[in-house]
C-alpha cells in the first residue's frame, strides 16, 4: 500500500467514524418533532416532578415537598447541571424537549412519581400542566409510580414504626401498643431536629417483662450504634409509669438527629408494652416548645407512615381519579389493555388492610370501579419488598435503585464516604440475577444511572465515584441477558432526579453521552443521528431562579468538589476458604433442634437439619442477629 492510499485509508476511517456520531443542533424554535428509534426494550424512566418549585431558600429537608425549589439546593453544589438550566418543568415546551430527546434514545415511557393521600397531592403540576399539555406528549407512553410514603417532612415526624421483634402493633385510645416477638424488640421514627433544643427524654409506659429501655439517636447512619443512646431503667409490673431521662449526660447528644429507634425492653419475647407517650422536653419541669407523640389517632388499627390513609374508600378515590385523569388516555401504559400502576410501598398498604387477603378485597373494589368504566383491572407493580404481594394480587415487580456495594466488595457503602462505579455494577448484577431467579413476581428490571445525593444530603451522603458514558453502557448492557417478560419491560432510575445525582437527561458535562449510550444499546437506530436544543436565551426563558442565584451558582461551578473518601470495608467475607489456624472463640454447629441462640429478622420457615440452619428470605433486609456474647 502507498503512502497516499495509507492516507487515504485513514480518512475514510476517519470519516466513518464522524458519520457514526451525533451532531448537536442548536434550535432556535420551538422543539422540532420528535423522530422515535426503538430496539425490543420496553424502555421506561422515573421522572421526579416538581423542579417548577420557586420559593423558599434551597434547605433541605422541607417542611412541604411542595414548599421549596430543589434547585436551590443543587446550586449551592458544584455540579450536577442540566443541559436545559434550571428549568421549570410545569411548562410544556420543557417537558416536549424532555420527550424528544427521550424518544430520539431509546425511551418508550415515563413513569412519573405521583404524590396522594385521600385526595391531598403534591408536585402534580409537572405531570397535569406540563407533560400533559405537551405537544408531543401523545408520542411517549406514561403511567403513575404512586409514592405512597408521607407527603411533608413534617408528616414522617410522629410516627412510630415498627422494625423488628414486635408484631400486632396497633393504636388504639391513645396507647401504642404490640406484642413482643424477640429479645430485641424497635420502633422507630424519622426526625429532623438539632439535639440542643431538647434536654430531656419523657416517657410513659408499662409492660410486664423488662427492666431496661433504650432510646437510640442516629444522624444519617444506617444503624444506630450503643455510644448514640441512653439506657434507663423501667418497673415491670404491668402498671404505667413516667420516665425522664436526661439527654445531656449522653456525650453524643448533640448535632442534627435524623432517626430514633426505640427499644421498649430487651430479652422478653412473649411480652407485651403499651406506651401512652414519647416526649422531648426543652427543660424538666416544662412541656413548652416539646415535640411529642400522643398516639391519640382513633380508631387505626395500625401504625402507618404519616397519617396515610390506605382505605378501601380512599383507594377507590384514587382510583377513580386516575381513571378518569390518566387510564383513558391512549397513551397511558399498559400491558395487554391493563394500566400499570407502579407503588413504592406495597408492605404498608398491605398491613393498613389488615394483610393480603384484606388488601385483595380492596383491589377487587378498585377494579370493579375501572369495569364500570369499560377499562380493564390494573397492573399492579411492586417494589419486591413482600412475599404477601402475591396473594395480594400483585401482577409485577420491579426496584427502584439497587446502589451499594456486595459484601465481597473492598468498600462499604455508606454516609459521608463513595464507592467506584465499577462496584456499583457488581451489586447490580448480583441484585438482578438473585430476582431473576427467585422473584415471587414477573420481574421488571431496575436499571441504574448514578447516586450523589450531597445537593440534599451534604456531608452525610453516599455517592458513586466515576459516573461517566462509559460506565453507564456497561449498566446498560449489562442488563439486557436479564430483560424479559412481563413485554421486555425495564425502567431506568431516573431521567432527572438532581438532588440525588440520580439522571439520565442530558447535562453540560456530557451533554447527550448518557442518552448516546442508551440508542446504542438499546435501540436499532444509527449512530449519526442530530440531537436538537435550545438556544442560551431559550434556556434562559426557562428558568426559575433568580439574577443573583445563577451568578452565585456559576461560582459555585469553579468551587473544588472532590469525590468523598472511599471506606475500605471492615469486615471481608470469604467463602470456600480454609480456616486460618487461629484458636476457635465461638462456633454454631447446629447439631441439634434449636437455632442455637441466633434470632431470624425477615426471615421465615427456618429449619435444623443435618447440621445446617436454613431459613426462606422474607423481606429485603434478612439477618441473622446473635446477642450477649461473652
Amino acid at each position: 500500500m502507498t503512502h497516499t492510499q495509507r492516507l487515504a485509508a485513514i480518512l475514510t476511517l476517519v470519516l466513518a467514524s464522524w458519520t457514526m456520531a451525533a451532531e448537536v443542533k442548536v434550535w432556535s424554535g420551538y422543539p422540532p418533532v420528535p423522530k422515535p428509534v426503538r430496539g425490543k426494550t420496553e424502555l421506561g424512566v422515573y421522572i421526579f416532578p416538581g423542579w417548577y418549585r420557586d420559593e423558599g431558600k434551597g434547605d433541605y429537608p422541607y417542611r412541604t415537598h411542595d414548599e421549596d425549589s430543589e434547585w436551590r439546593a443543587v446550586a449551592k453544589k458544584a455540579k450536577p447541571r442540566p443541559l436545559l438550566g434550571f428549568y421549570d418543568d410545569s411548562l410544556p415546551e420543557v417537558n416536549d424537549w424532555h420527550i424528544l430527546w427521550a424518544l430520539e434514545h431509546g425511551v418508550t415511557w415515563f413513569a412519573f412519581d405521583w404524590y396522594w393521600n385521600a385526595g391531598e397531592h403534591r408536585l402534580m403540576r409537572t405531570l397535569e400542566d406540563g407533560f400533559l399539555k405537551a405537544r408531543y406528549s401523545s408520542m411517549m407512553k406514561f403511567c403513575i409510580h404512586w409514592c405512597n410514603h408521607g407527603l411533608d417532612w413534617h408528616s414522617q415526624v410522629g410516627n412510630w414504626l415498627p422494625v423488628m421483634g414486635v408484631k400486632d402493633t396497633r393504636v388504639h385510645d391513645g396507647i401504642l401498643s404490640a406484642d413482643i416477638t424477640s429479645n430485641d424488640p424497635a420502633f422507630t421514627c424519622t426526625v429532623d431536629l438539632e439535639a440542643g433544643d431538647y434536654t430531656h427524654l419523657a416517657v410513659r409506659m408499662k409492660h410486664s417483662l423488662g427492666k431496661t429501655a433504650q432510646m437510640f439517636w442516629t444522624a444519617g447512619a444506617p444503624r444506630p450504634v450503643e455510644k448514640d443512646s441512653v439506657v434507663f431503667a423501667t418497673k415491670p409490673d404491668g402498671e404505667f409509669h413516667d420516665y425522664l431521662v436526661d439527654l445531656r449526660e449522653a456525650k453524643t447528644w448533640q448535632g442534627r438527629i435524623r432517626r430514633f429507634r426505640f427499644d421498649p425492653n430487651a430479652a422478653c419475647p412473649d411480652s407485651n408494652v403499651q406506651v401512652d407517650y414519647i416526649r422531648l422536653l426543652r427543660g424538666p419541669k416544662t412541656r413548652e416548645g416539646e415535640l411529642a407523640w400522643e398516639f391519640d389517632t382513633e380508631g387505626n388499627r395500625e401504625v402507618r407512615p404519616g397519617g396515610l390513609d390506605f382505605t378501601p374508600k380512599a383507594l377507590i378515590e384514587m382510583t377513580e381519579y386516575m381513571a378518569k385523569n390518566y387510564f383513558s388516555l391512549p397513551n397511558y401504559l399498559t400491558v395487554d389493555g391493563h394500566p400499570v400502576l407502579l407503588i413504592w410501598d406495597t408492605k404498608a398498604l398491605i398491613k393498613a388492610n389488615g394483610g393480603p387477603e384484606g388488601f385483595r378485597q380492596a383491589l377487587d373494589r378498585m377494579n370493579a370501579t375501572l369495569k364500570q368504566r369499560g377499562m380493564k383491572s390494573v397492573y399492579l407493580v411492586s417494589m419486591g419488598r413482600t412475599r404477601e404481594e402475591v396473594p395480594a394480587g400483585f401482577s409485577a415487580m420491579t426496584g427502584y435503585g439497587y446502589y451499594g456495594t456486595n459484601f465481597d466488595s473492598p468498600y462499604e457503602w455508606r454516609g459521608g464516604h463513595s464507592v467506584p462505579y465499577t462496584e456499583v455494577l457488581k451489586r447490580y448484577e448480583t441484585m438482578w440475577t438473585m430476582f431473576r431467579k427467585r422473584s415471587h413476581l414477573p420481574y421488571i428490571p431496575p436499571i441504574g444511572s448514578s447516586w450523589d445525593s450531597r445537593p440534599r444530603a451534604g456531608k452525610n451522603a453516599a455517592a458513586i465515584r466515576n459516573y461517566t458514558p462509559a460506565n453507564y453502557r456497561k449498566m446498560c448492557e449489562m442488563s439486557l441477558k436479564h430483560i424479559g417478560e412481563p413485554k421486555n419491560l425495564a425502567i431506568i432510575e431516573a431521567w432527572n432526579e438532581w438532588g440525588e445525582g440520580s439522571f439520565i437527561e442530558p447535562d453540560q458535562q456530557y451533554r447527550f453521552g448518557f442518552l448516546d449510550a442508551m440508542r446504542e444499546v438499546f435501540t436499532d437506530g444509527p449512530g449519526n443521528h442530530v440531537d436538537h436544543i435550545p438556544t442560551p436565551a431559550k434556556i434562559a426563558s426557562f428558568n426559575v431562579l433568580k439574577p443573583e442565584e445563577l451568578v452565585e451558582a456559576k461560582r459555585n461551578e469553579t468551587m473544588p468538589y472532590p469525590d468523598p473518601p472511599l471506606l475500605p470495608r471492615s469486615v471481608r467475607w470469604l467463602t470456600d476458604q480454609p480456616l486460618p489456624a487461629a484458636p476457635i472463640l465461638k462456633q454454631w454447629e447446629f447439631s441439634g433442634d434449636t437455632p442455637e441462640g441466633w434470632e431470624l429478622h425477615q426471615l421465615e420457615d427456618a429449619t435444623i437439619s443435618k447440621g445446617t440452619l436454613a431459613a426462606t428470605v422474607a423481606e429485603e433486609d434478612p439477618q441473622l442477629i446473635i446477642r450477649e456474647l461473652d
